[in-house]
């Protein structure tokens, strides 16, 4: 028994080990937060957001707000790099990094979403305990 989990741990790791080292060297975006709640009433997002690039290589990255360029920064892997905006926007706003050449590396979209408030249920006059 002892022989057959210390294969299975061996095993289990064996196959793990690359996948988890192959996740490490993608470049990943990480937007907070990645929905901003608008009404009827107030139909403009404002809020501020922040953006955390994780993983990949040693390079200089920028961000981009669709085509707009905004700021660009040296990303030097096991740290993060961050960058922070303020948002006031009545549509979706789509966010990359690209490197210096152009290419892109990775994306997030910050998505507005439509509040919708429940029809107020009409009160009946009955007692707590009136079902």
């Amino acid at each position: 028994m002892w022989y057959r989990s210390g294969f299975l741990l061996q095993l289990l790791t064996g196959m793990l080990l690359p996948w988890a080292t192959q996740a490490q060297d993608e470049l990943q975006l990480v937007l907070t937060p990645h929905l901003c709640v608008v009404t009827e009433h107030e139909p403009l997002c404002q809020t501020e957001v922040s953006l955390v690039v994780q993983g990949g290589t040693a390079q200089e990255v920028c961000l981009f707000e669709q085509n707009q360029k905004h700021s660009c920064k040296l990303h030097q892997p096991p740290a993060v790099t961050k960058f922070s905006l303020k948002i006031q926007s009545k549509t979706n706003k789509p966010f990359q990094i690209k490197n210096s050449q152009g290419q892109l590396l990775a994306a997030a979209q910050l998505q507005l979403v439509q509040f919708q408030g429940a029809l107020k249920r009409h009160n009946r006059g009955y007692l707590w305990n009136m079902m």
